[in-house]
C-alpha cells in the first residue's frame, strides 16, 4: 500500500513538473483534425477522430476512438487517449500520456516523461501475464513516444510536395506496457482521389520489431513482427510542416484490418 501511494505521489509531482515546461499554445498554433473509419476484411468496426493543436513549441492532441459490431466483442468498446509535449528542432518530445479505455475492459494508462524519457507510468488494472515477457529496462524507455504523440510526424517541406523522405524515419513507441520500433521506409508514391484527401500521397513500408515488454512466443506478436505487407500512405500538407496520415493496412492473420481517412480540416495558420 505504500508503494502504491509512493509511486502516485511520484507520478503526481512529476507530472506537474513535466507541465510547467509545455508553454500555452499561441494564437498563430494551427489545429488539425481528422476523422477515419476501421475496417476489417471490408467491414466497418469502428471509427476514431483526432484534435492535435500544434504550436511553435508544443502540442496537445487528443484521440477518441469507439469500436462497434465484432470488434468491440474482443476490445473495449471506447478508448479516449490525449498527449502532450513539446517540439524541438524537428523532434517530439512527449511530457504525458494517459489512455483510458471503456467496455468488454476497462483500464487507465498514464505515463509521465521528461524530454521524451519516461520516468513514471501507471497502469490500473495491470495487464495480466500470459507467459513469459521480455523486461522493460530504464534504456527501453528513453527518446521515446507514445502511440498517439506518434502520429505527429515533422516533414521538411509545407509546399505539399512529395518527398521520400516523409517515410524515412523510426518511431520508438512506448505503450506503457511495451516498447517497440516502426522502421518507416519509403516503397512508392501515387495519385489518390478520395472524399477526404485528393492529391499525390507517398507509400511507407513499415515493420514491427518489438523490443520489450512483450511475450516473444505470442503468435500474434510473432506474424506482426514478420509482417512485411503493413504500409501507410502520407500526405504533406501545404500549411503546417507536417505529415497527415491518409490510410493504414496491416494484414492479419485471418484477414485485413485498414484505417480510412474520412475527413480532416486544418484551422489556424
Amino acid at each position: 500500500m505504500r508503494d502504491g501511494r509512493a509511486r502516485r505521489s511520484a507520478f503526481g509531482a512529476l507530472l506537474l513538473a513535466s507541465s510547467l515546461t509545455i508553454q500555452v499554445l499561441p494564437s498563430d498554433a494551427a489545429t488539425l483534425r481528422a476523422k477515419y473509419s476501421l475496417s476489417y476484411l471490408g467491414v466497418p468496426v469502428g471509427e476514431l477522430t483526432t484534435t492535435t493543436n500544434i504550436g511553435p513549441t508544443s502540442y496537445d492532441a487528443q484521440l477518441n476512438a469507439h469500436l462497434s459490431g465484432v470488434a468491440a466483442v474482443a476490445r473495449p468498446h471506447r478508448v479516449s487517449v490525449r498527449a502532450e509535449g513539446t517540439l524541438k528542432d524537428g523532434q517530439v518530445l512527449p511530457s504525458s500520456f494517459s489512455l483510458n479505455q471503456a467496455g468488454a475492459e476497462t483500464r487507465t494508462i498514464r505515463v509521465a516523461s521528461v524530454a521524451g524519457n519516461a520516468k513514471v507510468t501507471q497502469i490500473d488494472p495491470p495487464f495480466e501475464i500470459d507467459g513469459p515477457r521480455i523486461p522493460l529496462t530504464e534504456q527501453h524507455k528513453m527518446n521515446v513516444v507514445d502511440p498517439l504523440s506518434a502520429l505527429i510526424m515533422p516533414v521538411n517541406q509545407t509546399s505539399g510536395d512529395i518527398d521520400p523522405s516523409m517515410c524515412r524515419r523510426t518511431v520508438h513507441l512506448f505503450t506503457g506496457a511495451a516498447r517497440s520500433d516502426l522502421e518507416f521506409a519509403y516503397a512508392w508514391s501515387e495519385q489518390i482521389k478520395s472524399r477526404a484527401y485528393s492529391g499525390r500521397v507517398a507509400v511507407c513500408s513499415v515493420r514491427y520489431k518489438p523490443l520489450a515488454g512483450h511475450n516473444p512466443d505470442a503468435t500474434v506478436t510473432r506474424f506482426i513482427a514478420s509482417n512485411a505487407g503493413i504500409n501507410v500512405r502520407l500526405a504533406a500538407l501545404q500549411d503546417i510542416p507536417y505529415a497527415l496520415l491518409v490510410s493504414a493496412t496491416v494484414p492479419l492473420p485471418l484477414g485485413t484490418g485498414k484505417l480510412q481517412l474520412d475527413e480532416y480540416s486544418i484551422d489556424g495558420r
